[in-house]
């Protein structure tokens, strides 16, 4: 009975053996060392951009993203004071503005790939009668372009500006739109003007290409 137990543990043993033995792991470098300085082992990462990219790449095709926020472009006057002028006989109407003279307009390229952006001032249709008035559109402190009642819009200074692509890159343009004042004439002093267009900011916009 003892032998039948003595050979069964063998047989246990080399089973073991042969289990253990069968998962030895092979490593990529071994190295014998026979000193006891330290080991520095680097861990490195490698890359590839591949040709075949599942969802498509991107970076083949130009995608535009250009975001402009700007102001309401509205701009309420009042009448602050009506004189009688009794040289040329009509009244003088002194305007005040309601709610400021000054309006911004900011632009963000978020392409992929440089523009170049150039504003202008565009005259409407018909200008309305019995109201003078004057409209910059300004970088700074240059005016790129004017407008009023009595004349067309003029350009004054090239206003085309290069938008860099990138979010550390110079992206972003800063105008203005300034309506300083206005003057009713005395014909017009019981006037109502409502949403008239004066002039109309138009912003025009070119591939620059991906190279800063």
């Amino acid at each position: 009975m003892k032998k039948k137990i003595r050979n069964s543990v063998m047989v246990t043993v080399m089973a073991l053996t042969l289990i253990f033995s069968g998962t030895t792991t092979a490593f990529a470098v071994e190295k014998e060392k026979t000193d006891l300085t330290p080991e520095n082992i680097d861990v490195r990462i490698n890359y590839k951009k591949g040709e075949n990219i599942l969802g498509g790449d991107d970076t083949k095709d130009d995608i535009y993203n250009i975001l402009i926020a700007y102001d309401n472009l509205d701009y309420s006057y009042e009448a602050a004071a009506i004189t009688w002028d009794t040289t040329n006989l009509e009244y003088n109407i002194t305007t005040t503005s309601k709610d400021g003279t000054t309006r911004n307009i900011e632009v963000t390229n978020r392409s992929n790939t440089a523009v170049k952006m150039t504003p202008t001032l565009v005259d409407p249709n018909s200008k309305p009668d019995g109201v003078e008035y004057n409209v910059s559109l300004n970088r700074e402190d240059a005016t790129l372009w004017t407008s009023s009642n009595s004349s067309t819009a003029t350009q004054v200074a090239d206003g085309s500006k290069k938008l860099e692509w990138g979010k550390d890159s110079d992206n972003v343009d800063n105008l203005t739109v300034s309506v300083p004042a206005i003057g009713i004439s005395s014909d017009a002093i019981d006037k109502t003007l409502s949403n008239v267009v004066v002039a109309t900011v138009s912003l025009s916009f070119e591939n620059a290409g991906k190279e800063k």
